[in-house]
């Protein structure tokens, strides 16, 4: 009995406990929201802990080559974000520190990227479409901020211009070396030898039609005497 009315005398303390837990962490759960929209306040653009975020970010960035040069583009689109949100915003601070970090990240970017061809043509297609966004930017911010996306927008086209002079050449490679057909080597025609010009047997010179053998020889005078 004396255990029975124990366990009896200590149930209400527990049915209490139940409500002072779920009371915990709704406090608890309140406190990390507040915190989290002052840090998301703070770490905004202008904000005292917006360079810390950026530095953040960097370094938890994946040592892989490939992946780092993926994250690097996704830093620069979120920049761009952070502009837009400024310009929105009309807080010329903000845009101005937003378009700062923009540019860090883009010429950061541009350093590490190499020369993969992949990695080059994704960063520069990046690059391309940001130079709209912030040309369309340019007329809703203010006026003070202005200069800062044309900087913005010299940057990326500049960065385009380095990668398309980066990016190996898309024709053919060389290859191996053209080999010319073997060619035989010329023969000359063969050359007949000289023939001397035919010479006509040589013709004897014709006689008059006449007496024929040996002329008379004049006839020897008679001696005297002789019959």
């Amino acid at each position: 009995m004396r255990a029975l009315e124990a366990a009896l005398g200590r149930s209400p303390h527990r049915h209490r406990s139940g409500p002072r837990r779920v009371t915990a962490l709704l406090l608890a759960a309140t406190l990390t929201l507040v915190a989290a929209v002052a840090v998301s306040a703070t770490s905004s653009p202008g904000g005292p802990l917006y360079g810390a975020r950026i530095w953040l970010e960097t370094v938890t960035l994946p040592a892989s080559a490939d992946a780092r040069a993926l994250e690097r583009v996704r830093q620069i689109e979120e920049r761009l974000v952070d502009a837009e949100q400024a310009a929105a915003s009309g807080n010329e601070t903000a845009v101005a520190a937003a378009v700062a970090a923009y540019r860090d990240a883009v010429d950061t970017a541009v350093a590490e990227v190499g020369t993969d061809a992949d990695r080059l043509a994704r960063l520069e297609g990046a690059l391309g479409l940001h130079v709209t966004v912030l040309e369309t930017l340019a007329g809703k911010v203010p006026a003070a901020a202005a200069p800062g996306i044309g900087r913005a927008i010299e940057t990326s086209q500049k960065a385009v211009a380095k990668i398309k002079k980066t990016k190996p050449s898309t024709g053919p490679g060389p290859g191996p070396a053209a080999t010319e057909p073997a060619t035989e080597p010329a023969t000359e025609p063969a050359t007949e030898p000289a023939t001397e010009p035919a010479t006509e047997p040589a013709t004897e010179p014709t006689q008059k039609p006449g007496r024929t053998g040996k002329p008379d020889q004049p006839g020897k005078p008679e001696e005297p005497g002789k019959p």
